[in-house]
């Protein structure tokens, strides 16, 4: 059972690392087969047609609606999430006051909870920049983390774009899993790492969760001093 329970969260956290990415918010999600792409492809079939000669049709219709057609029906926009802001002002807070690293896996509970996502990793960028160490994480069974180990910022998934291009990413949820937010961690120096969470009834696409995921990553962001930094505390602690 435990074995079970660890390969199901494995196989939920590597959604989140492999699955392609697009900018907030997502408009499609893959099909169960469908190769991995770019995030560019990704947002080119977002926004065009498949094929030419169907693009011709879909302005050939717009252009010349049929003679006496009702006209379409208006639908009405999709109500926003509200987000409690009471409690994301607490987390913002308690962020804010922390001195003890001890206490961190309490407080994204709390991000957790406030988000409506199943699970959060928070990822560090290494001194030399060039990969991402989750350092800590809500939802997950404490092995998993060691057995994903580091992220390549070049790799093609939401958590290193975000870390990359400074801008949140999406992933979509399919259904039959969740949907994924990854908020970079950023500063006056550069991005420090990301905040990347599974998000609950399609959150990610809602406006008012991803603002409130990239409000807890600015938090977070203070708590994190520059990479270089990182390197020369440890090798101090060291001697």
């Amino acid at each position: 059972a435990r074995a079970a329970a660890a390969a199901a969260a494995v196989g939920l956290l590597a959604a989140l690392l492999l699955a392609p990415v697009g900018h907030a918010p997502a408009s499609a999600t893959p099909t169960a087969g469908e190769p991995v792409k770019p995030a560019e492809d990704r947002l080119a079939l977002d926004l065009r047609p498949a094929h030419r000669s169907q693009a011709r049709v879909i302005a050939s219709a717009a252009a010349a609606p049929p003679v006496g057609a009702p006209p379409p029906p208006v639908l009405a926009a999709p109500a926003a999430t509200s987000v409690d802001l009471q409690s994301l002002a607490r987390v913002c807070t308690t962020l804010a006051r922390l001195t003890d690293s001890s206490t961190l896996p309490a407080v994204l509970e709390r991000t957790a909870a406030a988000l409506d996502a199943s699970g959060l990793v928070l990822w560090v960028a290494n001194a030399a920049g060039n990969e991402l160490l989750p350092i800590a994480a809500h939802g997950y069974a404490p092995n998993v983390l060691s057995r994903i180990g580091t992220l390549q910022i070049d790799a093609e998934n939401a958590t290193a774009a975000a870390f990359r291009t400074g801008l949140i990413q999406t992933v979509g949820g399919d259904g039959k899993s969740n949907g994924a937010i990854a908020a970079p961690l950023v500063s006056s120096s550069g991005a420090l790492g990301v905040m990347s969470a599974e998000v609950r009834h399609d959150g990610e696409k809602q406006p008012a969760r991803l603002a409130a995921a990239s409000i807890v990553a600015a938090q977070l962001a203070t708590l994190i001093g520059p990479a270089t930094a990182q390197s020369e505390d440890r090798t101090t602690a060291a001697l």
